[in-house]
């Protein structure tokens, strides 16, 4: 199958990025300095499910004229949807307000909800779902006619002229020529390429040729209503455009060009999804693996002997094993999504398994010379680098033996290896309360100690966070910092800037109003600052 996308005058490849210049093309917004006349020309014959259009083809003769005539000519010959749509965007991202605009579809034409679409080849029928996802809708082009008073063309090859309803979209004046493809393409090439007023272009246009538009500055084809706001019509055409595309990247635009418009939300909606759509689907497919406790709380004990630290091995998969899975997935080259598939569960464990069996055989190298030496000196030297190893229980043994410490008991060494394996500050306390002068009983305050600074840090990034989100800029901070003088809380210089003496005082409030004391200002606390009466 033959395809041919010519561009005359300004060559350059085609990306996706030339969408983003639709935008700025058709909204305003800032963008290149793009002084010329633009031609738009698209022909689709050979489709591939459908039936050929004869002579669409065919427009190599407006090409030659377009171009002599000045015009920079982005043409195309059986099209795809994605070359149809690229083709589009670079043309209008050309085309600039005030200067000549003609655009020449030629092929297979569908009507659908009030919309005419021009099909490109690959599409497989004229309805459905897919309409959408491939085809040209009429009114993207009109409305960037639209943008050229008096001086554009939209002609339609082997169609009927758009009804009244569509015509009268139109917020300035335009011509929409629509007539069989030989005497439209003649048409084009000569009276229209020459630059013939709309009047003289009706005069000289054949029999089989209808034409339809506004009125032009010599009153030939008078309107039967006022025009809708050109703005308005902009953004619905843009709109539609952007949505059938359903790119993240057009969404944005969009938003900075019409941030009220009517659209805004729906714009808004999309962007949250599509910004969260990998995430939820790693979270769903976790989900359907049905993950029980036993399971998580193996796969937490591999991340952890793999050296990322899960924060506890307790089968409940919460911030800190979520961060650890973050940083394997990114150690291995995954997508760091926090949450694991069925393919990177196996790799873990099989990780796990292959350190499991190096850590073994050098458990067993350092004891043979260290601790199976039998000296305090070897013993204390293996227990250092593995408090847990093979031999630990013995070398403990060995080492009270030649200490002349008692031994400890089964029962103390039973309840101490539970506390370890919960690694919490609740199970610490249990064994002291069971064994206050116990053998770990010093090892177990000071685990107790670290894992509060722990959770301490972690209330802090929570308090921070809950205070990032109110968003305060200087002004409010000012305000804060004023009503804790008044109510006897002394904030320090009150500049707007919440130092070590400011967070001080905004505990000291916390403390007074019954508020969790954290130093960062949440949703309670502003409402009980601003309606606290001064002392």
């Amino acid at each position: 199958m033959m395809r041919t996308i010519r561009r005359w005058r300004r060559r350059g490849p085609i990306s996706s990025l030339l969408l983003a210049a639709v935008l700025a093309s058709l909204s305003g917004l800032p963008g290149p300095a793009l002084a010329e006349e633009v031609a738009l020309l698209i022909g689709n014959k050979r489709y591939r499910a459908l039936p050929w259009v004869e002579g669409a083809d065919r427009i190599g003769a407006m090409e030659r004229a377009l171009a002599q005539a000045g015009f920079t000519v982005i043409s195309g010959r059986d099209v795809d949807s994605v070359e149809m749509r690229d083709l589009v965007a670079e043309a209008l991202a050309k085309a600039d307000e005030g200067d000549r605009f003609i655009a020449v579809l030629s092929g297979r034409f569908v009507e659908r909800a009030g919309t005419r679409w021009l099909l490109p080849v690959d599409a497989r029928s004229g309805e459905g779902t897919s309409l959408a996802d491939k085809a040209l809708p009429l009114s993207v082009v009109l409305a960037a006619a639209a943008e050229h008073p008096a001086r554009a063309v939209v002609a339609l090859a082997g169609a009927a002229p758009p009804d009244p309803a569509t015509i009268r979209q139109l917020p300035a004046a335009a011509l929409v020529l629509a007539g069989p493809p030989e005497a439209l393409f003649d048409l084009v090439a000569g009276p229209v390429a020459e630059g013939r007023d709309f009047a003289a272009l009706r005069a000289t246009a054949p029999s089989a040729v209808k034409a339809a538009g506004f009125a032009s500055r010599r009153g030939d084809l008078a309107p039967r209503e006022a025009p809708p706001d050109l703005a308005t019509v902009r953004e619905d055409a843009v709109w539609r455009f952007v949505r059938r595309i359903d790119d993240l990247p057009l969404y944005e635009k969009f938003l900075a060009a019409w941030p009220h418009g009517a659209p805004a939300d729906e714009a808004r909606r999309r962007i949250a999804w599509l910004r969260d759509a990998p995430l939820r689907a790693a979270r769903t497919a976790e989900a359907r693996l049905g993950l029980g406790r036993a399971e998580r709380r193996r796969i937490q004990q591999d991340l952890t002997r793999l050296g990322h630290d899960t924060g506890g091995i307790d089968g409940i998969f919460g911030r800190g094993t979520r961060r650890a899975i973050r940083a394997w997935q990114a150690a291995n080259g995954f997508e760091a999504t926090g949450y694991l598939d069925a393919e990177q569960i196996a790799l873990i464990h099989r990780q796990a398994r292959d350190m499991a069996g190096v850590e073994r055989a050098e458990d067993e190298a350092t004891w043979q010379r260290t601790g199976a030496l039998g000296t305090i000196r070897g013993l204390r030297r293996y227990l250092a680098r593995y408090p847990d190893g093979i031999h630990a229980e013995e070398a403990r043994r060995m080492l009270d033996m030649l200490e002349g410490r008692p031994v400890i008991t089964p029962a103390e060494r039973a309840d101490w290896e539970a506390a370890r394996r919960q690694d919490t500050i609740e199970g610490y306390r249990a064994y002291l309360d069971t064994w206050p002068e116990g053998a770990f009983a010093g090892e177990a305050r000071d685990r107790i100690a670290a894992l509060e600074e722990q959770a301490a840090e972690e209330a802090r990034r929570q308090a921070e966070a809950r205070e990032r989100k109110l968003g305060l800029g200087k002004m409010p901070r000012l305000i804060i910092e004023t009503r804790l003088a008044q109510l006897g809380h002394d904030p320090g210089v009150i500049d707007g800037v919440f130092d070590a003496q400011a967070r001080e005082a905004i505990r000291s409030f916390q403390e007074a109003s019954g508020i969790t004391p954290t130093g960062y200002m949440d949703q309670q606390t502003m409402v009980k600052l601003l309606g606290a009466r001064p002392r």
